[in-house]
């Protein structure tokens, strides 16, 4: 059970059933408000968890340094004077008070801005690309001609299966996402092995979470997979997509397939954001999305927050 705030606990499969409860009754639009994004990178962000009401508080404190920080807490009843609290609990503890991956749209219905007693500072590095199912279903347009081409050429030349993703496929898919890491040289990228470990992590849990996804099987071995899970009713996520680099429009094909026979019944599907990086935003934004979920950081304002009592002891002692 999620103890009461100010008590934490490190994020567990067990907690899926409360975090979920909550997530339904206030269904999130980003992309790392699911249960299985916060499991499968928890070793990473080392999350703790706490309830605050009928809503749960996210508390990140990374395994690889950085700032900690809070994401959004989980469910319906957040308020500023929430945000507060939790703010002052970090200056308590001694980090600097820090949420990040909220929505803008967020923030503002909770009205934190200027004169409010909160610092609201953009991040177009974590804005979620959002595209309509149907446009990556089709690739129709002028647009997408270039997807389709690569698609065209991925269909004549290629003799694939397509099959819908199970607890035993995802253990095939291991294989690929450790060739994967092997071309791309993993082991010598913080960031790379830290998304190895939540891949591997999602797989093989595959029955314990709420993944769907697709592979593209190539002469019986497995050559790309794509998962994630429904988001809210309108909007599935779409958490990871590998393919072997040396096939030309294999990853085109994976999205495409999966439009079609995974995500079908959604209007929308979060591909979420692009870190920074210029390459990864240039791919992303050549798919055409229908909007970005924008989001900011928020801090307190100067003197919003004092620095606190403080703590007996480290707060890691005390979990």
């Amino acid at each position: 059970m999620i103890p009461s705030f100010p008590r934490f606990k490190a994020l567990e499969l067990a907690d899926a059933a409360e975090v979920t409860e909550a997530l339904r009754a206030a269904p999130p639009v980003t992309s790392e408000l699911t249960f299985t994004n916060l499991f499968m990178w928890r070793r990473r962000y080392r999350f703790r968890l706490s309830r605050m009401g009928s809503a749960v508080a996210v508390f990140a404190d990374p395994a690889t340094g950085g700032s900690a920080f809070f994401l959004p807490p989980l469910g319906p009843g957040a308020t500023a004077a929430a945000v507060r609290e939790l703010f002052d609990w970090m200056a308590a503890e001694g980090f600097a008070p820090l949420m990040r991956r909220v929505s803008k749209a967020w923030a503002e219905e909770l009205g934190l801005g200027p004169g409010t007693g909160f610092r609201v500072e953009e991040t177009r590095e974590d804005a979620d690309y959002v595209y309509r199912v149907a446009d990556l279903a089709a690739l129709r347009g002028r647009r997408l001609r270039k997807k389709k081409n690569h698609l065209n050429h991925f269909l004549a030349r290629v003799d694939f299966a397509f099959e819908l993703l199970d607890a035993e496929r995802a253990a095939e898919c291991l294989e690929l996402e450790a060739y994967w890491c092997r071309f791309r040289e993993c082991a010598g990228h913080e960031d790379l092995r830290a998304e190895d470990e939540a891949v591997a992590e999602a797989l093989r849990h595959w029955s314990d979470l709420p993944l769907r996804g697709g592979l593209v099987r190539i002469g019986g071995r497995v050559a790309a997979f794509s998962f994630g899970e429904p988001l809210n009713p309108e909007t599935a996520v779409v958490h990871v997509e590998k393919a072997d680099p040396e096939v030309r429009g294999l990853y085109v094909a994976v999205n495409h397939l999966c439009c079609r026979q995974v995500w079908r019944e959604f209007r929308y599907v979060n591909r979420e954001q692009d870190l920074g990086e210029p390459g990864l935003r240039k791919a992303k934004l050549s798919w055409d999305p229908a909007f970005l979920v924008e989001k900011v950081a928020v801090r307190p304002a100067a003197g919003a927050v004092g620095p606190g009592p403080p703590a007996t002891e480290p707060w890691r002692n005390r979990l």
